[in-house]
Protein backbone atom coordinates (compact mmCIF):
# COMPACT_ATOMS: atom_id res chain seq x y z
CA UNK A 1 0.00 0.00 0.00
CA UNK A 2 1.24 3.42 -0.69
CA UNK A 3 -0.47 6.92 -0.28
CA UNK A 4 -1.58 9.05 -3.24
CA UNK A 5 -2.36 12.42 -3.14
CA UNK A 6 -5.31 12.50 -5.60
CA UNK A 7 -7.18 15.78 -6.88
CA UNK A 8 -10.02 15.61 -9.01
CA UNK A 9 -12.11 17.78 -10.75
CA UNK A 10 -15.98 17.36 -11.14
CA UNK A 11 -18.45 18.25 -13.91
CA UNK A 12 -21.89 18.36 -12.08
CA UNK A 13 -24.85 17.70 -14.05
CA UNK A 14 -28.24 17.64 -13.13
CA UNK A 15 -30.88 18.73 -10.50
CA UNK A 16 -28.75 17.46 -7.74
CA UNK A 17 -26.64 20.40 -4.86
CA UNK A 18 -23.78 19.21 -3.49
CA UNK A 19 -23.16 21.14 0.08
CA UNK A 20 -19.28 21.10 0.74
CA UNK A 21 -19.51 21.26 4.55
CA UNK A 22 -21.42 17.95 4.47
CA UNK A 23 -19.19 16.56 1.88
CA UNK A 24 -16.33 17.16 4.01
CA UNK A 25 -17.63 15.13 6.86
CA UNK A 26 -18.54 12.08 4.32
CA UNK A 27 -14.76 12.25 2.80
CA UNK A 28 -13.06 12.64 6.47
CA UNK A 29 -11.08 9.70 6.21
CA UNK A 30 -9.17 11.24 3.07
CA UNK A 31 -8.48 14.47 4.85
CA UNK A 32 -10.56 16.49 1.90
CA UNK A 33 -10.06 19.95 0.41
CA UNK A 34 -12.99 20.94 -1.92
CA UNK A 35 -14.54 23.67 -3.85
CA UNK A 36 -17.80 23.90 -5.34
CA UNK A 37 -19.23 26.90 -7.90
CA UNK A 38 -20.75 27.36 -11.47
CA UNK A 39 -21.02 23.72 -11.83
CA UNK A 40 -17.49 22.55 -10.88
CA UNK A 41 -16.39 20.89 -7.79
CA UNK A 42 -12.54 20.08 -6.86
CA UNK A 43 -11.53 17.52 -4.34
CA UNK A 44 -8.03 17.01 -3.37
CA UNK A 45 -7.55 14.26 -1.05
CA UNK A 46 -5.11 11.78 0.56
CA UNK A 47 -5.67 7.94 -0.58
CA UNK A 48 -4.00 5.20 0.48
CA UNK A 49 -4.09 2.18 -2.23
CA UNK A 50 -1.84 -0.45 -4.22
CA UNK A 51 -1.65 1.74 -7.07
CA UNK A 52 -2.90 5.47 -8.96
CA UNK A 53 -5.90 3.71 -10.45
CA UNK A 54 -6.90 2.08 -7.36
CA UNK A 55 -6.97 5.82 -5.50
CA UNK A 56 -9.21 7.14 -8.22
CA UNK A 57 -11.34 4.74 -8.34
CA UNK A 58 -11.47 4.51 -4.29
CA UNK A 59 -11.88 8.38 -4.32
CA UNK A 60 -14.57 8.11 -7.18
CA UNK A 61 -16.62 5.98 -5.10
CA UNK A 62 -16.68 7.90 -2.05
CA UNK A 63 -17.54 10.84 -3.99
CA UNK A 64 -20.23 9.16 -5.97
CA UNK A 65 -21.64 8.15 -2.15
CA UNK A 66 -21.50 11.49 -0.81
CA UNK A 67 -22.54 13.21 -3.68
CA UNK A 68 -26.12 13.40 -4.56
CA UNK A 69 -25.69 14.70 -7.91
CA UNK A 70 -24.29 13.00 -10.70
CA UNK A 71 -21.23 14.43 -12.07
CA UNK A 72 -18.29 13.65 -14.34
CA UNK A 73 -15.01 13.59 -13.55
CA UNK A 74 -13.37 16.56 -16.23
CA UNK A 75 -10.10 16.01 -14.47
CA UNK A 76 -8.20 14.14 -12.12
CA UNK A 77 -3.90 13.90 -10.96
CA UNK A 78 -2.93 11.19 -8.90
CA UNK A 79 1.29 11.46 -7.73
CA UNK A 80 2.94 9.83 -5.08
CA UNK A 81 2.99 12.21 -1.58
CA UNK A 82 7.07 12.25 -2.10
CA UNK A 83 6.21 13.46 -5.49
CA UNK A 84 3.80 15.81 -4.45
CA UNK A 85 5.99 17.38 -1.61
CA UNK A 86 8.59 18.19 -4.49
CA UNK A 87 6.36 19.96 -6.86
CA UNK A 88 5.38 21.89 -3.49
CA UNK A 89 9.26 23.05 -2.65
CA UNK A 90 9.50 24.14 -6.04
CA UNK A 91 9.02 28.17 -6.35
CA UNK A 92 6.30 29.59 -8.95
CA UNK A 93 6.84 32.86 -8.57
CA UNK A 94 9.39 33.86 -11.11
CA UNK A 95 13.08 35.44 -10.36
CA UNK A 96 12.66 39.23 -9.76
CA UNK A 97 15.66 42.05 -9.92
CA UNK A 98 15.30 45.42 -8.72
CA UNK A 99 17.36 48.22 -9.35
CA UNK A 100 20.85 46.60 -7.21
CA UNK A 101 20.87 43.49 -9.26
CA UNK A 102 20.62 45.18 -12.42
CA UNK A 103 23.44 47.00 -12.01
CA UNK A 104 25.46 44.38 -10.58
CA UNK A 105 24.12 42.23 -13.88
CA UNK A 106 25.56 45.26 -16.07
CA UNK A 107 28.40 45.90 -13.94
CA UNK A 108 27.55 49.92 -13.76
CA UNK A 109 26.46 51.92 -10.91
CA UNK A 110 23.01 52.09 -9.53
CA UNK A 111 22.46 55.30 -10.71
CA UNK A 112 23.22 54.30 -14.37
CA UNK A 113 21.14 51.12 -13.48
CA UNK A 114 18.20 53.65 -12.90
CA UNK A 115 19.08 55.66 -15.99
CA UNK A 116 18.94 52.61 -18.66
CA UNK A 117 15.71 51.56 -16.79
CA UNK A 118 13.84 54.91 -17.46
CA UNK A 119 15.60 56.16 -20.27
CA UNK A 120 15.91 52.60 -22.67
CA UNK A 121 13.07 52.49 -24.95
CA UNK A 122 13.78 49.08 -25.32
CA UNK A 123 14.36 48.22 -21.16
CA UNK A 124 12.00 46.05 -20.39
CA UNK A 125 8.81 47.27 -18.08
CA UNK A 126 8.65 46.49 -14.28
CA UNK A 127 5.80 43.99 -13.60
CA UNK A 128 5.35 45.58 -9.90
CA UNK A 129 5.62 48.73 -8.89
CA UNK A 130 6.11 49.11 -5.01
CA UNK A 131 6.67 51.99 -2.16
CA UNK A 132 10.03 50.92 -1.89
CA UNK A 133 10.76 50.39 -5.52
CA UNK A 134 10.29 48.62 -9.15
CA UNK A 135 10.89 44.82 -9.45
CA UNK A 136 11.36 43.28 -13.02
CA UNK A 137 11.63 39.67 -14.18
CA UNK A 138 15.08 38.58 -14.42
CA UNK A 139 14.78 36.92 -17.24
CA UNK A 140 13.39 39.84 -19.61
CA UNK A 141 16.51 41.54 -17.74
CA UNK A 142 18.84 39.07 -19.01
CA UNK A 143 17.24 38.89 -22.56
CA UNK A 144 17.79 42.89 -22.40
CA UNK A 145 21.48 42.73 -21.82
CA UNK A 146 21.71 39.82 -23.50
CA UNK A 147 20.52 41.53 -27.18
CA UNK A 148 22.52 44.26 -26.48
CA UNK A 149 25.81 43.51 -25.36
CA UNK A 150 27.51 44.03 -28.83
CA UNK A 151 27.03 47.64 -28.45
CA UNK A 152 28.91 49.31 -25.49
CA UNK A 153 26.81 51.03 -23.14
CA UNK A 154 27.36 54.34 -22.61
CA UNK A 155 28.37 56.54 -19.81
CA UNK A 156 26.20 59.65 -18.73
CA UNK A 157 26.68 60.83 -16.04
Amino acid sequence: MAVWSVNIDCLIKGEGKVDPEELLDQLAEFHPVTSYGDGMLSTAATVEAPDPVAALEHLIEALTAAVPAHFVVDRAEIMTEARQQRELDIPTFPDMVGIVEIADMAGRSRQRAYQMANENRGFPKPIIETRSGRLWLKAAVERYFEQHRARPLSRTS
